[in-house]
């Protein structure tokens, strides 16, 4: 179950990347839904960071956060 897994990605607001940008990849690069990127940017966006998945590894969340980091998002892996 992805609540009980160790590892914690997370996205943190900046003043350079767009709403729009952060969507697009959150859609694109987590695979998630286009509704549910758009409700994470807008976490994003409000609360200065939203939590985008948790995995049992740390080497598969580094990894996410390399391909977020890849558009410019500033993502970050933090333990759960």
């Amino acid at each position: 179950m992805k609540d009980e897994m160790g590892w914690r990605v997370v996205v943190r607001d900046d003043d350079v990347t767009t709403v729009h940008l952060v969507a697009y990849v959150l859609h694109l690069v987590c695979e998630l839904p286009l509704p549910a990127a758009v409700d994470l940017m807008w976490q994003v966006h409000t609360r200065g960071e939203a939590e985008v998945d948790r995995f049992a590894g740390r080497h598969e969340a580094e990894r996410l956060v390399a391909r977020l980091q890849g558009y410019g998002l500033h993502g970050m892996v933090r333990a759960a």
